[in-house]
């Protein structure tokens, strides 16, 4: 999963493998932001997938999340 805020906009792009992408995005509350993010953590957990690494970057306006998830 790929994230990146900039500014309040967020957006996650999640690859599941070959040929399936999924794209969320919000412009609302950091609050509501989380949330929507919590939601996605939860649907990657109960599809089976854990959190396997992580990395960050960004510059002085983006930041970039870059979280691996795999089935075991």
């Amino acid at each position: 999963m790929r994230g990146r805020e900039s500014g309040g906009w967020n957006q996650a792009i999640i690859t599941y493998g070959p040929g399936k992408i999924e794209t969320v995005a919000g412009k609302k509350s950091q609050e509501y932001n989380a949330r929507q993010l919590q939601v996605l953590f939860d649907k990657l957990f109960a599809q089976g997938y854990g959190l396997q690494g992580s990395f960050t970057g960004g510059d002085q306006t983006d930041s970039y999340s870059t979280l691996i998830f795999r089935k075991p």
